[in-house]
This record gives structure tokens, sequence and C-alpha cells, in this order.
């Protein structure tokens, strides 16, 4: 998004020609603007520039690869069908994170009056929305509608920070236990206790549905915990009831805001942690009603970062939660070795240096961490 777009930025609107592009507000849904009290012009096109940035590197959930195994011409037609599909849900995504930039750096959505929209619409040309956009925020009663705004706004609950936390879980390194001796693949190189960053009761049941008519809920006193996949992305991920053919099926779904929305990812994983993330969600209009609780509603997570393979240059790693049996993987990643024949894997406060011996791994872990987490590690 251009620094010179503050206006169409703010509403959402790209003029195309003569032709209003989806993102408009419709008659029924007055346009709006992001707009802070104190904020200028050209401070706003700077927090504009730096969330549109930001947007760019949002990731697009759960788009699988492409397979196909009906030649070139089919080939053709599911590359052209996912890109389509991806195409859509990439700049699902990026709107949803301008957006959640935008909030966080204090910005509100005002609504228009008619007259203020058609006069809007009605500048043409850059200079004259900018002027028209000074004008509106200049304005003696801004702060009113503001405040007015705000209580209007639904959102989910606040995730507290953690200097050593990663998707949900906050990391206890100083009780880390690297293994001890040569590790052959699938062994385990290092074991850190876990615990969740945020939990909460669900306090009423929350249906959803998505164009399929595919529809689940969350089930009052159900258990949500939270993920933190970015500095403005959270999530609030517990089990979801699908009745199906096959019965009752519970299935895990993340809750994140989309807009002025909010929608309803599904994810693999278990209750007591998601992971991966599936393509599209469920549209919904309103957030889930979470209690947050003091305490951890789910109890300890045991991570483990295992050796996956040994390749001629270096290995393949992934850290994966356990509990009660289960496993549920959360990053994969690798690199290879130096010229000293170490790899060296950043775990925020320490480091995990590995180095190969015969057959196997051996690991050393030091507290001397420079804020890198593993997914600084280089890919094989």
């Amino acid at each position: 998004m251009l620094r010179k777009s503050v206006v169409t930025a703010a509403m959402g609107l790209v003029f195309i020609g003569s032709v209003l592009a989806p993102g408009v507000a419709q008659a029924a849904k007055p346009a709006r603007v992001f707009v802070q009290v104190g904020k200028g012009l050209k401070d706003q096109q700077a927090d504009e520039t730096t969330c549109s940035d930001y947007a760019k590197g949002v990731p697009t959930p759960g788009m699988p690869p492409m397979v196909t195994t009906g030649g070139a011409t089919a080939a053709a037609g599911a590359a052209l069908a996912t890109g389509f599909l991806a195409g859509l849900e990439e700049a699902k995504a990026r709107r949803a994170g301008y957006e959640r930039c935008m909030r966080a750096r204090g910005y509100v959505k005002v609504a228009l009056a008619p007259a203020e929209e058609t006069a809007l619409r009605g500048a043409k040309g850059q200079p004259a929305r900018e002027a028209w956009f000074t004008a509106f925020l200049g304005q003696a009663e801004l702060a009113q509608r503001v405040e007015a705004a705000k209580a209007l706004i639904q959102d989910l609950p606040e995730v507290p920070s953690a200097p050593v936390s990663t998707d949900g879980l906050v990391l206890d390194l100083a009780q880390a236990k690297p293994a001890e001796g040569a590790v052959a693949e699938g062994g385990a190189l290092l074991v850190v206790p876990a615990s969740h960053l945020a939990t909460a009761r669900l306090t009423a049941d929350y249906p959803v549905s998505n164009m399929l008519g595919i529809n689940k809920r969350g089930e009052t006193g159900a258990v949500f915990h939270a993920v933190a996949r970015g500095p403005y992305s959270v999530q609030w991920c517990g089990p979801f009831l699908n009745n199906s053919i096959q019965g009752q099926i519970t299935m895990i779904g993340c809750v994140e805001a989309a807009g002025d929305d909010f929608k309803v990812i599904n994810s693999v994983g278990e209750a007591w942690l998601a992971g991966d993330l599936d393509v599209g969600g469920f549209p919904v209009d309103a957030p889930p009603k979470l209690e947050v609780s003091p305490t951890d509603l789910l109890g300890p997570v045991t991570l483990s970062l295992t050796l996956d393979k040994i390749t001629k240059k270096g290995v393949r790693l992934k850290v994966s939660g356990e509990r009660d049996g289960k496993t549920v993987t959360i990053w994969r990643g690798g690199g290879n070795f130096d010229a000293e024949g170490r790899l060296i894997v950043p775990l925020w406060t320490h480091r995990l240096t590995l180095a190969r011996q015969d057959q196997g791994i051996t690991v050393a872990l030091a507290a001397d961490g420079d804020g890198r987490n593993w997914w600084s590690t280089g890919t094989p």
C-alpha cells in the first residue's frame, strides 16, 4: 500500500477506473476510515506504510502444495485453480494483517455520514482525497466519534507477552535437558518443559458454519489456549464438535480477528496444542465468550527437538509438543554444518550446538543466545 493512498487504505477502497473493488462497504454498511485522535495526515501515512509492509509478510495459512497425476493439461489446470485460490487467501490474510497492525497502533475505524462518504467518493485525485482527510481529522467532534466507535469494537481477549514463547507455549529453558552422547535419527536432541501462554474457558456455546453448510460448535466449558503467531496475530484455539455421518467428531479450531469480523480456522493438533492451520476458515461476526484463567487450565507440555534425518551436509529437525502419548509438531527445519562441522540452533536466551559424531549427532547447550529462535536455523 503506497504512502500516498492514505484514504483508500483507511477505507479499504480500491478504485479501478470507475469500478469500486470488493472491500468497500455496501449501502447497508457505511464506509469507515481509520483515524487516531492527535495523529495528522503525515503520521498516519507513515503508520500505514509500516502496516502495509508488515502485511506483505503475513503468511497464508494452510495453502497445500499442488499435487496432480493427470499430465501437463491437468497440472496446468490445477496450477491455475490453486493460484486463484492462493491469491484470494493471500489477499484476505494481508488485509486482516494490515487491519490488526493499524488497530495495534491505536487506530479506530469511524463510520462516515452519507454526506462525508459522498464527498470522499467525489474527491478526484490523491491531493483532493488528502485535503478531504485533513479536514476530517480536524473536526471538533472527532474524539467523540472515536470513543463511540471504540464502544462497538468486539475483540478477542488480550494475551500476555513472554520473552521465550512460541506457538502458545512458554518454554522453561533453565530446565532444558540436552541429550547425552550421540543421538541417532529419530532421537531427541533436547527436551524442554513448557506451559501455556494463556488459557480461557468458553462461557457460552460458540456455533459456526461455512458456505458449504458444514456446522460445528465450541461447547460451553471447553478450554481454549492462546497462540501468538506474529507481532499482531493472536488466535484462541480449542475443541469444536462437528456432527457428521461418522458421528460426533472433535476438531481443533483457531479463532482470529479478520478485519471487523472473525474467522475460525481448522487446525491439526490436540486440544492442548494447535498445530498447522488449514486454508480458509469459517466466517463469524462475533468472537467467542472466553473467561481468561490466571492459571494454566491445560497443564504442562513437553517439547522435544528431534533429529529427523542426517543428510550429507547437515540435518533435518523438528519440534513437537508431547503429552499423554500424543505429539503435535510445531516446527520443521534444519541446516548444514559449517566448516568446523557444527550447526547452531538459536533458542532465544540459549544456543544448541550440534556436531556430527560417527553415525549420530552430539549437542551442547549454552546460555548465550542472541534472542533469535529455531526459525533462524538454516534450511538444508
